[in-house]
């Protein structure tokens, strides 16, 4: 059986910071920073807000039961994969998840989660399940230097929820009918953790502490690329026209999105952004937009949905890409 998608629910996180907010810093003006970034504010955590803390609240919201799953694939990026583990295993502890897998792959975490549970059949057909995806990459971004290396205009946090085989009281959102796997770039690379000195994020700072620094150009060339990419298969495999297909990439920036829609070219296809006001949410970016779609009347019935990603990888020097498609 087909696995089949719920409309997802997006939680952000409490605080909000404006592009006026980070101008001061760093001594941009706020239209650079929306120029560059199709972004005008960005949810970061509170002083109370854990990732626990932020699953919870997306449980909540969503009126799903833990209990009631027979699956969770929670998604995480943190600094290394044992930080990673070891917030996915606290969140599940927490809310009493009956069985649950992790996955730590940035940006590409919530195509990949959907490509794990159908290969390797990790629901039971029909059976709820859900993908859980909790992000707070404000931990570890850089305030200080360069702003294309620490990412810090596009970065935010929050979590997701997405039902799986949703029941027929939870709105429906399709049926996967594409999926990949990580097509990994190892041509050259991409991000790297560093320890800084000083060290200042939104939430802490020290005479030192571990920061994510990426190559900012270079992602942005070979990530505009692998999405262009990745979409051209998924149009080739399922014999796509435009006009019934809605593009709804990994919300990075509006910059690369723009330019991943003016490379592809394709006659009545339309777009999806929607981080004016969420930011880059790394694995919670795709349940988000897809949400906001929704919400905005752009899915349509008989109507796939493309969704592409690009970003850090397990091994994080790299960039890798993947790729989902649904039919509504």
């Amino acid at each position: 059986m087909p696995l089949k998608l719920g409309k997802p629910t997006f939680v952000p996180a409490e605080r909000i910071v404006s592009n006026a907010e980070l101008a001061a810093l760093n001594g941009h003006t706020s239209d650079d920073i929306f120029k560059l970034t199709g972004i005008q504010n960005r949810p970061i955590m509170g002083p109370e807000e854990t990732a626990v803390t932020m699953a919870r609240k997306v449980f909540e919201a969503s009126g799903l039961s833990a209990s009631d799953l027979e699956h969770v694939v929670l998604t995480h990026m943190g600094l290394t994969d044992e930080s990673s583990q070891g917030t996915m295993a606290a969140i599940a502890e927490d809310l009493g998840l009956k069985q649950w897998s992790g996955l730590r792959k940035a940006c590409n975490g919530f195509t990949m989660a959907v490509h794990e549970i159908i290969d390797q059949s990790l629901l039971p057909d029909e059976a709820p399940g859900a993908i859980l995806s909790v992000e707070t990459p404000t931990r570890w971004i850089n305030l200080q230097g360069d702003p294309g290396a620490s990412g810090r205009f596009l970065f935010a946090d929050g979590a997701s929820l997405t039902p799986l085989n949703p029941t027929p009281t939870q709105e429906p959102l399709g049926e996967v009918i594409y999926h990949t796997d990580l097509q990994l770039d190892a041509s050259d690379t991409m991000f790297d953790y560093q320890t800084v000195t000083p060290f200042q994020t939104f939430h802490e700072d020290g005479p030192s502490g571990p920061v994510l620094m990426m190559h900012g150009k270079k992602v942005f060339v070979q990530g505009v690329r692998a999405m262009t990419q990745a979409t051209r298969k998924a149009f080739e495999a399922l014999s796509l026209e435009g006009e019934s297909v809605l593009l709804l990439p990994h919300q990075a920036n509006v910059r690369m999105m723009d330019t991943v829609f003016a490379r592809l070219d394709i006659p009545g296809l339309q777009a999806h952004a929607a981080m004016e006001q969420t930011g880059n949410v790394v694995s919670c970016s795709i349940p988000m937009a897809l949400a906001s779609a929704l919400d905005a009347g752009k899915i349509k019935p008989g109507m796939t949905v493309v969704s592409p990603s690009a970003g850090a990888t397990n091994t994080p020097n790299y960039l890798g890409s993947a790729c989902m498609a649904l039919r509504y």
